[in-house]
């Protein structure tokens, strides 16, 4: 058994809710793009991914999954949009980790914020690169992380993903 028994029923709620997270993203996408296209205009999606959407990350699996569907569905569907000549853009931001309120209120530990962005940081390049780019990685070290763990096995990017959540996450 991979899962203890007593987080068994956890994970499957949350993997319910996952799963919930995932049916309300694609209702939503389509029913803004079929309003879009009706009316006509230029439209933007901006979608917030993650660069935890291109690695394994143990300990965080849902997320990671979870961030990896939202890239791959939104990527897709860009290039859907694009052969049906819509006039619809989506960004697809993947920021590492930013500093939000977020962690604070979900008790999240860190042990240091050091690497971390600053939200408004994070906004600031969204709101420049819309319309410009499909996927936007936000960060000089993630775009290079990005680059060198498309040349690595899963394995080995699981084992980098790992010592990362060891060195950052774990108190």
């Amino acid at each position: 058994q991979i899962i203890p028994t007593t987080h068994r029923l956890f994970a499957y709620r949350l993997g319910s809710f996952c799963a919930w997270d995932i049916l309300l993203i694609i209702r939503f996408a389509n029913k803004f793009i079929q309003q879009a296209s009706d009316e006509g205009y230029h439209k933007n999606i901006v979608v917030i991914s993650s660069t935890a959407s291109f690695s394994p990350y143990p300990f965080n699996a849902l997320y990671a999954a979870q961030k990896s569907f939202i890239t791959n569905f939104f990527y897709s569907l860009n290039s859907e949009l694009k052969h049906n000549n819509k006039k619809i853009k989506i960004l697809i931001a993947c920021p590492g980790r930013t500093k939000t309120n977020f962690h604070k209120r979900s008790n999240t530990l860190f042990r240091s914020s050091e690497g971390f962005h600053n939200a408004d940081f994070v906004a600031d390049r969204v709101i420049k690169n819309i319309g410009k780019k499909e996927i936007l990685i936000i960060g000089i070290k993630q775009k290079i992380i990005f680059f060198i763990m498309h040349f690595l096995s899963y394995k080995i990017r699981t084992y980098i993903s790992l010592l990362d959540y060891k060195k950052n996450i774990l108190k």
